[in-house]
């Protein structure tokens, strides 16, 4: 009999559901991002400034990490605030007599609330919706006929971002998740705008 309530005991057990448990905990995310870089309007800068012959290539992509605090209501609704890095992208030119080139970074803090929707005892898919403050710099670096020139700017505004994910509860304080986040129009004025997509696997730990 005894043999009999412990078979049942440990069924049960492994039977509960590891549902989103409410309260603190932390993510932290690595993955790929895609800097937008309007490679047609940089080269058309270099005509403007009487540059012929321009030859260009973007390399938009760099490595993407982020760090997050959250807040579990319940299972199905969820805050989020962190810093999150977008790596760099990079833009090089060659044309009569000279050469440019321009590194773009772009990082931020972001706040973000998350709908979830549990399917089954430990997998969810998520909707990710919110905003981050991002700041934008450009080194630029040119040489041409008339001499060397290299200049620096910065922007730093709100842009919307949303997304969406898969997560999976390995145990009750640890999971793992996967997501597609894209940040809208990062950028300002002084720098010029562009999206950002994110691709990214990540842990959790809730407390």
């Amino acid at each position: 009999m005894k043999k009999i309530q412990l078979a049942g005991v440990l069924a049960a057990m492994l039977a509960a559901p590891l549902a989103q448990a409410e309260g603190v905990y932390l993510a932290g995310t690595i993955g790929r991002a895609s800097i937008d870089l309007e490679r047609s309007e940089m080269d058309a800068t270099l005509v403007s400034a009487g540059a012929t012959g321009v030859s260009s290539r973007v390399d938009e992509n760099d490595t993407h990490y982020g760090l997050a605090i959250g807040y579990a209501f319940n299972p199905n609704f969820a805050v989020e605030a962190g810093y999150v890095d977008f790596g760099d992208a990079r833009y090089r030119a060659t044309f009569a007599g000279g050469n440019a080139d321009a590194d773009v970074e772009a990082h931020g803090w972001a706040v973000s609330v998350l709908g979830i929707m549990p399917l089954g005892d430990a997998f969810s898919i998520y909707g990710r919706l919110g905003g981050i403050q991002a700041k934008v710099e450009i080194d630029v670096n040119a040489t041409g006929p008339g001499g060397t020139a290299s200049g620096k700017a910065s922007d730093r505004s709100w842009s919307m971002l949303y997304g969406i994910g898969a997560g999976y509860r390995v145990t009750e304080a640890i999971g793992v998740r996967a997501e597609y986040t894209r940040y809208d129009s990062v950028g300002g004025g002084d720098v010029g705008e562009g999206d950002v997509d994110t691709w990214s696997l990540g842990l959790t730990y809730s407390f």
